[in-house]
């Protein structure tokens, strides 16, 4: 503080010693001129030949009336011709006699100023022709040096001036704003030291006190902050509980639907199996009944092996209907309700999201109409779907992408397709790849029934189901589903 004072204060009076310094300069040099003039005129109008002692005295009373001029001198001739005939004062030396005869040469006034000495030249017409030249010189020095002890004297009056200044500062300083600062210092020690009932001071209403108060409030709050902070923890940790019970949910659902699928693949290959042995005997006995109806014509009603063939007939009745019972149970479906096909959908993504999320897998959808309803059997129809996803996954061993998009097909159907990002279907077992056992993975890692019970699935909700893939270009399977508005439809049509 004390040097900017000082050199504030020192550096504004120097320029002002500066600019009265160049002020009376101008006025030194404008009247350096005047005097130069008169004693030009006085020179010019003297009559007769120019007498040297009139000149003389001439100039000695001008210099005496004009105090800031030192000398005047009356130069004749140019170059090796050149004389002083008159000088009150210092002698002018070369750079004087050059001005003198600059100024006779040129026939004007000349102005030199150098080293705090102001030259004005100017030549002298008599008869109307230039035969002399008046050099007037004034000396700056003086000013120079007085400027100099001014601004010494200035100097150590700013410097004790900031010295006095600066100590009535500090001591209003401490009063004011070093004790107040002082106090709020003591209290973030105490509330550092864990003591949060500290309070700083506040002494007045002003800059310092509303920080005073500011700093209180944000104690206070912090004071309360803990039981704040307890609060967050505890619903923070009621939110975690909750998604783990979600996450707990979600896995229970996956096994879940995992243990359906596994035990309707066995079930599958069993009523598969049945209904293959059942469609196997159902032809020869149709055969047989075609033949006891021959022989009951042949043997006539009178025959007694009429009796017989009625009774072959019935047991051939019978084991042709428990062969139907086979098969129509080979093709039941569950209970339907209308729902949202995207949230069937999305109940399935949520039950294979953590599969997918190991397989590094990246699930986009479902987009478009999922808001579409179809009538359906939830459980088969997830347990159909699970089937694409799974597959889907088993075909991206290092990770992809899995798309699924819902799209209308038509005004009564809706679209379902499944795309992942794969090893896709070997093109001999393309056509193939919804018959049982027909497997695209190494044996003892698929059955081959997954893709038939889906396609049965589909068909027996009225739907279809196509595939398309290509080595390395990943498989599109596409589900087609009859609307619920289109079931409605259809039931409501007479027989």
């Amino acid at each position: 503080m004390t040097l900017t004072v000082g050199a504030t204060v020192g550096g504004a009076v120097w320029l002002s010693l500066r600019a009265a310094r160049e002020a009376l300069a101008e006025d030194v040099f404008a009247s350096s001129v005047r005097t130069m003039e008169y004693a030009v005129d006085q020179v010019e109008v003297m009559p007769g030949p120019l007498s040297i002692d009139e000149v003389a005295q001439a100039f000695r009373e001008i210099e005496s009336a004009a105090a800031e001029v030192e000398s005047l001198s009356l130069v004749t001739g140019v170059g090796d011709e050149q004389r002083v005939e008159v000088a009150t004062g210092q002698v002018p030396g070369e750079v004087a006699l050059g001005l003198a005869e600059q100024a006779m040469r040129e026939n004007r006034v000349v102005v030199l100023e150098e080293a705090g000495v102001v030259r004005v030249a100017a030549p002298v017409r008599r008869d109307g022709v230039v035969a002399a030249a008046v050099v007037a010189r004034a000396d700056l020095q003086a000013l120079i040096n007085l400027q100099q002890r001014a601004l010494a004297s200035v100097g150590w009056f700013a410097l004790v001036a900031a010295i006095v200044l600066v100590a009535i500062v500090d001591l209003l300083g401490r009063r004011l704003v070093y004790e107040p600062i002082q106090q709020m210092r003591d209290t973030f020690t105490r509330v550092g030291e864990g003591d949060l009932t500290a309070r700083a001071a506040v002494a007045r209403p002003d800059e310092l006190g509303e920080v005073a108060q500011g700093l209180n409030e944000m104690l206070a709050r912090l004071e309360n902050f803990n039981d704040a902070l307890q609060q967050l923890v505890n619903d923070a940790t009621t939110e975690l509980k909750q998604r783990n019970r979600q996450l707990v949910e979600s896995y229970s659902r996956v096994f879940a639907l995992r243990e359906q699928l596994a035990g309707a693949e066995q079930l599958a290959a069993v009523g598969q199996t049945a209904a293959n042995v059942a469609h196997q005997v159902g032809t020869p006995l149709n055969l047989i009944s075609g033949y006891v109806q021959m022989l009951k014509e042949e043997v006539g009603p009178a025959s007694p092996l009429l009796a017989r063939l009625r009774i072959v007939e019935e047991q051939v009745a019978k084991v042709t209907e428990t062969v139907q019972t086979v098969l129509d149970r080979s093709r039941r479906i569950g209970p339907r309700a209308r729902m949202p096909v995207g949230a069937l959908i999305g109940r399935v993504c949520e039950a294979v999201q953590p599969k997918l999320d190991a397989a590094r897998v990246t699930l986009v959808g479902p987009r478009g109409a999922s808001e579409m309803e179809i009538l359906a059997d939830s459980t088969s129809l997830e347990l159909a779907l699970l089937n694409f996803f799974s597959n889907a996954v088993d075909a991206m061993p290092d990770g992809g992408t899995l798309t699924i998009d819902v799209a209308p097909a038509g005004d009564a159907r809706v679209r379902v397709s499944v795309r992942d990002t794969g090893q896709g279907i070997a093109p001999e077992l393309l056509p193939r790849i919804f018959e049982p056992w027909v497997t695209t993975k190494q044996p003892g890692l698929g059955s081959g029934l997954g893709l038939a019970i889906a396609r049965q699935v589909v068909t027996a909700h009225g739907g279809s189901i196509d595939v398309e893939s290509a080595p390395g270009q990943g498989t599109t399977f596409t589900i087609d589903l009859p609307t619920a508005l289109a079931v409605a439809r259809q039931e409501r049509q007479p027989a």
